[in-house]
């Protein structure tokens, strides 16, 4: 009975540290406002399916909140590209890959402002879009 009853303490022991190890990994998850300098941002060129244009202020701060949030997802490889966004920061070109109702973005090296503890030997970087469907951007006036 004394066994039953420290294995069933043990067991809940080993299951409450995991899930404390889960929400320390989740709380310190990489962001794409971690590493590219979107308070800088100047200019964004959309190519979706309305076709290219240049987003005015209130798009591009809804498109800064949107990518800022979206998190880093390690050791992915997808293929994208049917709608590209190229951001201006700070006097540089970033760009940006995705696709309709993709669940993620692609970014090259090139374009990070910062590294903060990625994979130094990949050239492309994944980061989930949260739901975000670049295709609801139009050209507005």
């Amino acid at each position: 009975m004394k066994l039953k009853l420290f294995l069933l303490v043990y067991i809940m022991f080993l299951v409450s540290c995991a899930q404390t190890e889960h929400k320390n990994i989740k709380n310190t998850s990489i962001t794409f406002g971690d590493v590219v300098d979107l308070s800088k941002l100047e200019k964004v060129t959309m190519h979706n399916n309305s076709g290219t244009f240049v987003l005015n202020t209130k798009q591009m701060e809804k498109l800064k909140g949107e990518l800022s949030k979206m998190e880093y997802e390690k050791d992915l490889t997808v293929k994208l590209g049917s709608i590209y966004i190229e951001l201006i920061i700070d006097g540089k070109k970033c760009g940006i890959s995705s696709r309709t109702h993709a669940n993620y973005i692609e970014v090259h090296k090139n374009s990070l402002t910062e590294t903060k503890d990625l994979s130094a030997d990949r050239d492309w970087f994944y980061f989930k879009t949260n739901g975000v469907n670049f295709d609801n951007y139009k050209k507005q006036i």
